[in-house]
């Protein structure tokens, strides 16, 4: 942070703008400017208001809103069905949840590795049993790995493993719709870099 002062203004702090762009898979990107402009909010990316980002779209796997699925929740069940096809086998993909945390004060982006299977969490998840038990799942099912930065819920079908990350999204990081909204953003697409 930066304390700037002006003897004719109160004092101001600021965080100092940084290029993050680099660091963010495309999906993101997209979701961060769609949010921007959807709020008429300037979300500065290197000291710029925020612009459209090009993007590969061949590492897009899918997008909502995007007026091809109703909910958060149909988008993620599709990036299962996608990500299973067998010429995809063995990639690792990034599944992205972006809306406001509870308070509604800050907005939120969970990053979500996934591959043959196993979902990775950038920090340790508790209880990842209980919440499969929560949307139905036999708890017996649900494997954790490494103290909750893993997880893989056996035999797991594109519905189950949807209804499971939602759970997560909502409950461990209490992602929420952005003001206004119907549901949350959620983009997926290739890591390229694994």
């Amino acid at each position: 942070m930066t304390c700037l002062e002006d003897s004719s203004r109160p004092t101001i702090l600021r965080e100092e703008a940084r290029d993050i762009r680099p660091f963010l898979p495309a999906a993101t990107k997209r979701l961060i400017v769609a949010s921007a402009i959807a709020f008429a909010a300037p979300i500065a990316l290197a000291g710029t208001m925020a612009q459209e980002i090009p993007m590969n779209s061949s590492s897009i796997v899918v997008e909502y809103p995007s007026g091809e699925f109703a909910t958060s929740l149909e988008a993620i069940e599709a990036a299962f069905v996608r990500l299973r096809s067998p010429q995809y086998a063995g990639r690792s993909a990034i599944l992205s949840g972006q809306g406001q945390e509870g308070s509604g004060e800050h907005y939120r982006i969970v990053e979500v590795g996934f591959r043959d299977g196993i979902f990775t969490f950038r920090t340790p998840v508790a209880d990842l049993v209980a919440l499969a038990g929560s949307i139905g799942l036999d708890q017996s099912r649900i494997i954790v790995l490494d103290g909750g930065l893993k997880a893989s819920i056996e035999s797991g079908t594109p519905g189950e493993l949807a209804r499971f990350l939602d759970c997560v999204y909502r409950n461990a990081f209490g992602l929420r719709p952005f003001h206004g909204e119907r549901d949350y953003a959620f983009g997926a697409e290739w890591d390229d870099s694994k």
